[in-house]
């Protein structure tokens, strides 16, 4: 799945694509029932949270999540996980991306603290095309950027790539690196999972996967209360605000 050679590209890109090694199809599909009865079960109350005006939600499920990670997860990834990351140790949790149809491009951004990355290894539950909402990543941009102010400086149109996976591949990449979703042109929500590997002082790897069954739609980026309603709205229906403010107050 995953070697010294294409670590060496993780390295240099921020990002590898490899293909899977065993089929996982039966499990796709049983997380994509998930998240259908999920946004049935919860329809009118993932409407009021924040990201929905930009058409990206989260979400959190763990019994069927626990099975993708042991199925996909091996030493052998872990070994090379924690090389990158320099450390003996993980705290390994999980989370999904939605992307709902005809929302909004989300601003240039990078997960987490650019100080403390983070691995994230992305495995689509539905192939990932042109038209459903591909994320678009600024290749080599995990290296010395550490704002908005410096991914302006540096911005290079010929470093952006879209992110297409099939349905036998996944994607590992850098925290650091530079990132947004793009809009959903399908009629059908687009969903993204996460298993994320941290590094941790602890003396053994810790899966924060609960056993019991969790299942859940919640906030991406923005905030539910009334001022995050309004800050989502113009930075979406107004991007160049969201760009003026991180620019003018040097934030991620």
């Amino acid at each position: 799945m995953l070697n010294d050679l294409n670590i060496h590209e993780l390295y240099s890109n921020g990002i590898i694509k490899f293909r899977l090694e065993k089929d996982i199809a039966h499990l796709k599909n049983e997380y994509l029932n998930e998240i259908n009865n999920c946004l049935i079960s919860q329809q009118k109350n993932f409407r009021s949270l924040g990201g929905f005006i930009a058409g990206h939600l989260n979400f959190y499920e763990s019994k069927v999540t626990k099975k993708i990670y042991h199925e996909l997860i091996n030493e052998e990834l872990l070994i090379c996980i924690k090389k990158y990351l320099n450390t003996s140790f993980l705290n390994i949790r999980a989370n999904s991306n939605l992307n709902f149809p005809n929302s909004s491009f989300q601003h240039w951004h990078f997960d987490g603290q650019y100080e403390n990355n983070f691995l994230i290894l992305n495995i689509p539950i539905i192939p990932i095309t042109n038209t459903n909402g591909p994320t678009q990543i600024y290749l080599k941009s995990h290296r010395n950027i550490l704002n908005l102010r410096h991914f302006l400086k540096k911005y290079n149109k010929s470093m952006i790539t879209s992110l297409h996976i099939n349905e036998n591949e996944c994607v590992l990449r850098d925290s650091r690196l530079w990132h947004r979703g793009t809009t959903n042109k399908s009629d059908d929500v687009r969903p993204m999972l996460a298993i994320i590997f941290e590094k941790t002082n602890n003396c053994q790897d810790l899966l924060d996967i609960p056993d019991e069954n969790l299942c859940f739609i919640y906030s991406n980026m923005y905030t539910s209360s009334f001022i995050g309603k309004v800050k989502e709205y113009l930075f979406v229906y107004l991007p160049i605000i969201n760009y003026l403010n991180r620019i003018i107050f040097k934030s991620y």
